[in-house]
């Protein structure tokens, strides 16, 4: 009985521990969590972005307060991917004095005069930071006998002339302004037309045969419909460029006839020109028809044909010039002429040029550093030809330009001018001089 009796104890025994064991083995199937743990909640997807703000439709340049005194409210209609702009813009002519304020941006619209060529005189004044643009090749800003521009801007506050998709494409990179037909691409040129300043000094190309030049009489009228110039005033003024940028412009209005960045036509040495540049424009970016005006600090880049040239019997003088040619379109770095016609022609060209850089494009479109010829007189000085050139960097043409080589007055003087370049000398079959001879002996030109 007693043994009997352990027996059944210990079976309970048993039968207990083995529902503890498949109760521990039940439970190692699941998860145990402490007393008061929770789940954490999964987070709201994030809302979606805002749509893009509509793109604009216009550029509204008009000042609250409305239009500058001389300026007119105009709508300037949406064209080859550019969007509409409201601004003012100057009338075709100025037949009285006018200011652009400080920071305006105005709109030239058409062959747009100041003054009347031998009749009304006016000034048009450009404050600091003005911003002038046009819209095609035919907007182009001339100023004319007898008037004066007073465009004097600061270093940090420059003059800019310039065109219509240049302007949208600032104020896209501003404003977030859609840029369609923005200039993004180094080759655009020949968007508007230019400036053109045209005085009384002399010049040796007149329109009438019988006239003589650097008189009254020897009067020439300009490319492009540009107006008159030339007269026996040679400390004429046509008034002052400072720190004053030309952007995009030149036009070919036919093979022969185009419009240059700055054209300087028959303009006087009472005439100011100092910091001015000439960015991509489609023709020559500086151009002296005759006449005495001085300049001083000039950059020129990315100009198509010439950038600094000259012709007509320009006697004046140039100093600290940049001249940094695109790889992709461009002609001489200096084209200076007499006269083409006449290469005996008085008064002949003969500045004096000075401390330069020329920067053509090895394995690009630069023809040659400097060209001279026509019959003209200079004296180069302290100046740098390099970068390379499809033809070469130095070259003069024709007999009466070679006769000034070692003539008593108007002479070609060359002193400390360093071409580097493969071909520094441009030898051409029947030249009457040995430029490498000549100028290289002397050790004027290395």
């Amino acid at each position: 009985m007693v043994t009997l009796m352990l027996s059944n104890r210990t079976l309970k025994l048993m039968l207990l521990a083995g529902a503890a064991a498949l109760a521990l083995g039940a439970c190692s199937d699941t998860s145990v969590s402490s007393p008061g743990a929770t789940t954490p909640p999964t987070s709201p997807p994030p809302p979606p972005p805002p749509p893009p703000p509509p793109a604009a439709s216009s550029i509204n340049l008009v000042p609250a307060a409305g239009c500058y005194a001389g300026t007119t409210a105009q709508t300037l209609a949406a064209a080859g991917g550019l969007l509409d702009v409201d601004v003012c813009t100057l009338p075709s002519n100025i037949d009285t004095d006018t200011t652009i304020p400080t920071n305006a941006v105005v709109g030239v619209s058409g062959n747009t005069q100041v003054g009347v060529d031998g009749g009304t005189s006016a000034t048009l004044t450009i404050e600091p930071g003005v911003v002038l643009f046009g819209s095609s090749g035919n907007d182009f800003l001339v100023v004319n006998r007898g008037s004066q521009i007073d465009a004097q801007g600061t270093a940090s506050s420059p003059i800019i002339m310039t065109s219509r998709s240049d302007i949208q494409s600032d104020a896209a990179a501003d404003g977030g302004l859609a840029a369609a037909g923005a200039i993004t691409d180094a080759t655009v040129r020949g968007e508007w037309g230019g400036l053109i300043l045209n005085g009384s000094a002399p010049i040796n190309a007149c329109d009438e045969a019988t006239a003589t030049g650097g008189t009254v009489e020897c009067v020439k009228s300009g490319e492009g419909s540009t107006g008159e110039f030339g007269g026996a005033t040679a400390d004429d003024s046509s008034g002052a460029l400072r720190y004053v940028q030309v952007r995009y412009a030149g036009f070919e209005i036919t093979p022969s006839n185009e419009l240059n960045g700055i054209a300087f036509q028959g303009t006087g040495s009472g005439t100011e020109v100092n910091f001015i540049q000439v960015y991509n424009n489609a023709d020559d970016g500086v151009e002296f028809f005759g006449g005495t005006t001085n300049a001083k600090y000039i950059a020129l880049n990315g100009n198509a044909d010439d950038s600094l040239d000259y012709t007509d019997g320009w006697v004046g003088n140039a100093q600290y010039i940049l001249i940094d040619h695109a790889a992709d379109d461009a002609d001489q770095g200096f084209e200076f002429d007499n006269n083409g016609d006449d290469n005996l022609a008085l008064p002949r060209s003969n500045p004096t040029i000075s401390n330069f850089t020329i920067v053509g494009k090895e394995g690009g479109d630069s023809d040659i550093g400097m060209l001279i010829r026509e019959g003209t007189a200079i004296r180069l000085a302290n100046g740098i030809v390099t970068g390379g050139f499809s033809d070469g960097a130095f070259d003069i043409d024709q007999t009466e330009t070679f006769n000034r080589i070692g003539a008593a007055t108007e002479s070609i003087e060359i002193d400390s001018v360093l071409l580097d370049d493969d071909v520094p000398y441009i030898e051409e079959a029947g030249d009457p001089v040995d430029l490498s001879v000549t100028f290289g002996a002397s050790r004027n030109v290395v």
